[in-house]
């Protein structure tokens, strides 16, 4: 399913992402699990935050060629005015990694064949969802267990 998030008013609008340090790297062959996950994270802690422009963004999104991007993450901030703060990340076109942070007046939901939503219906079907994603986790481990 699509959602869409209408903001109003926008006051800021930046994008980032995690450039990797230059160089090699690779995990030697044999590497235990838990030498591989340490030296993975200690790579990543070498990567740095850099800007990218929002215009660039705005051409890598197109409905016309699929383009999206698949939020791995979101928070949201109101303000007693009713005034809006996102931090969305995710993927770019499902291949490279972006954080988003906006602020704007106000933010509407809506679903893509045009339903309106609140935040409560949107996180109850994340609930919802998120159940039936645990459901079906369980039974297909009951199923293989079975076998």
């Amino acid at each position: 399913m699509q959602f869409l998030l209408r903001l109003d008013g926008v006051q800021s609008a930046r994008v980032v992402h995690c450039a990797v340090w230059p160089g090699e790297f690779s995990v030697p062959a044999g590497a235990a699990r838990e030498e591989e996950a340490r030296l993975i994270a200690e790579s990543q802690s070498t990567c740095r935050e850099e800007s990218v422009s929002w215009s660039e963004l705005e051409r890598a999104v197109t409905t016309e060629c699929d383009q999206v991007i698949d939020i791995a993450d979101a928070s949201r901030v109101t303000s007693t005015d009713n005034s809006v703060a996102l931090r969305i990340s995710g993927l770019l076109n499902y291949a490279s990694y972006r954080e988003l942070f906006l602020r704007a007046e106000r933010l509407t939901l809506s679903r893509g064949d045009g339903q309106e939503l609140g935040i409560t219906a949107l996180l109850k079907m994340g609930e919802v969802y998120w159940d039936a994603f645990e459901r079906r986790n369980k039974e297909a481990g009951r199923s293989r267990g079975n076998q």
